[in-house]
């Protein structure tokens, strides 16, 4: 089963450190890792369907997120909306890159959406029962703090039956 989309698109920060720590929960509870998007916060979902990235766009993406300044992630706590827990990166330089990516590609709503205003995160179960929130959130306490960097935005395509690469993009070292 697929939940997204042929020729989707969607700019992530990759996070493998984090992969090991949460594959099998989100295997189980996240639509995007069943269609092997691998552990991420998300940027921007939807971005510019697939048919539309042409050179010019990977270039104008490739100069956008030169500008955009890297850092350390530490992801510290366990957050959760009812029916989702995610791990909380705590850093203002990602939710400056959200901002800063969303004003600059206006046309594409977070999600889809106009009522949110969204926050980085990193999806661990989507659709969770508090019975399930509640293992999930005492398995992963004994990993945290989690450690990576944010230091480059992935561009990410659907093509059917999975996510995979299309373009990375590095950010400004710091």
């Amino acid at each position: 089963m697929t939940f997204s989309n042929v020729g989707d698109s969607a700019l992530v920060v990759l996070v493998p450190e984090a992969d090991p720590i949460v594959e099998s929960w989100r295997i189980q509870f996240d639509p995007s890792a069943q269609e092997y998007m691998p552990a991420h916060l998300t940027v921007l979902y939807p971005f510019m369907p697939d048919a539309q990235i042409d050179a010019h766009a990977v270039a104008s993406l490739a100069t956008f997120f030169a500008d955009q300044q890297g850092a350390p992630l530490t992801f510290g706590s366990i957050n959760s909306w009812p029916g989702t827990i995610w791990l909380d990166p705590e850093s203002e330089v990602s939710t400056t890159l959200l901002d800063n990516t969303r004003r600059h590609w206006p046309e594409f709503l977070p999600y889809g959406r106009t009522d949110i205003e969204p926050i980085p995160h990193l999806t661990v179960g989507d659709g969770v029962s508090d019975e399930d929130a509640l293992r999930i959130h005492e398995a992963l306490t004994l990993h945290l703090p989690l450690v990576s960097r944010l230091d480059a935005v992935d561009l990410m395509v659907f093509d059917g039956k999975r996510w995979t690469s299309k373009h990375q993009f590095p950010l400004a070292a710091n």
